[in-house]
């Protein structure tokens, strides 16, 4: 091969390596930018708090409420935090009566670092169902 075709073979070669360097780094960096927001996203629920200051800010963000808006609808949501919170307080069995099946299924097949994971990921997820339930510092459930 002649000089000029080998340096521009060369060429192509490192501009393609370079093009699926950047494509692979891209893919890395989102997946860890999602597991950081799934993984924040589920503690900032379970401590976030559930009750009408957790709905207020809700819908406050979302509907982009004035302050007299929310001052006018604070009642509303004092009064119908509590209802939800009763309603998920009698639906909070069969959730985690769910929650121990699956648990149960998944638990064999990972490996004893997967385990791990899965041990703190239940200690986030029951924190969320206890806030969610409005049970406040209640015990956790065992499978």
């Amino acid at each position: 091969m002649a000089p000029d075709i080998q340096r521009t073979t060369r060429a192509r070669k490192r501009a393609a390596l370079v093009l699926v360097g950047v494509f692979l780094s891209g893919v890395a960096a989102g997946a860890g930018v999602t597991t950081a927001w799934r993984t924040h996203t589920w503690k900032a629920a379970a401590n976030r708090g559930f009750g009408t200051d957790g709905m207020m800010r809700m819908y406050a963000r979302s509907l982009e409420l004035t302050e007299p808006q929310r001052e006018r609808l604070r009642p509303a949501f004092e009064r119908h935090s509590r209802d939800f919170f009763a309603l998920n307080r009698k639906a909070l069995p069969e959730h985690r009566a769910i929650n121990h099946a699956l648990d149960a299924e998944i638990l064999p097949v990972l490996t004893p670092t997967q385990v791990d994971k899965f041990l703190k990921m239940q200690t986030g997820r029951e924190k969320f169902l206890r806030g969610w339930a409005g049970e406040g510092s209640a015990e956790p459930s065992q499978p």
